[in-house]
């Protein structure tokens, strides 16, 4: 099946950089596609750490990736 949306992808970066949580808020109609854009994130880690004097010990993001 192609993809018909932008997948929603939400992940939370913790202290060292490393991603603690990864997952599909909204599909984009395509179970492959999907997989396909959490493999992006994967990729792009580990981020770099997050300096010791901000306010949280995580980061959380929210993106759509995709072709439209």
């Amino acid at each position: 099946m192609a993809a018909r949306n932008n997948a929603v992808v939400t992940f939370v970066i913790g202290r060292k950089g490393n991603i603690n949580e990864l997952r599909i808020l909204e599909t984009s109609g395509s179970a492959a596609f999907d997989q396909a854009a959490l493999g992006i994130v994967r990729k792009a880690a580990p981020f770099p750490p997050i300096p010791p004097q901000a306010a949280s010990a995580n980061l959380e993001f929210e993106t759509e990736i995709g072709p439209f």
